[in-house]
């Protein structure tokens, strides 16, 4: 994987706002790019950049709410209780041992999840930038199954000698 012309960064190192395209190169093109590294493909992301056309300040967020839709329980205590019978064991599995735990609901929850970014676009002395800085908390429908992530990213783009370089 490429970001922006450096190869090696993962996908998780930047933020889906800020993914201006996606290139990915396979077969001979990339092994003859990229030698035994890109004997697999490679996917190329360009990120946004600032531009003269775009300046400001841009906030966005979502929220969003996971939950189960038909989950599948299992069994249920006295349902178990039936299966083991008068003696204690089913199949040679445990004894029962008197608890009437909802396990689903123990593990389970309605997940929220939320993202804010904000991004400065800009222009200064002939210049263009670009900084960003994101914000994503994700829970999911399990127990200790959140994360939170924080990226940021700055672009710089300068045009020296009439054109004839850029930084």
């Amino acid at each position: 994987m490429e970001v922006d012309g450096i190869p090696g960064l993962t996908l998780q190192s930047i933020d889906p706002q800020d993914i201006a395209s996606i290139e990915v190169i396979k077969d001979a093109a990339s092994l003859a790019l990229y030698g035994m590294r890109g004997a697999n493909g490679v996917i190329k992301i360009q990120t946004k950049t600032g531009s003269l056309q775009n300046r400001g300040l841009v906030y966005s967020t979502y929220l969003a709410m996971d939950r189960a839709s038909n989950p599948d329980r299992g069994i249920d205590a006295s349902t178990y209780r039936r299966l083991i019978g008068n003696n204690g064991t089913f199949q040679g599995l445990n004894r029962d041992l008197g608890a009437n735990n909802d396990w689903y609901q123990l593990i389970s929850r309605t997940g929220f999840s939320q993202a804010h970014n904000l991004a400065l676009n800009g222009t200064a002395l002939g210049s263009s930038y670009r900084l960003a800085v994101n914000f994503r908390n994700v829970n999911g429908i399990a127990q200790k199954s959140n994360f939170d992530q924080v990226n940021a990213l700055f672009n710089f783009n300068k045009t020296i000698q009439k054109g004839k370089g850029k930084i």
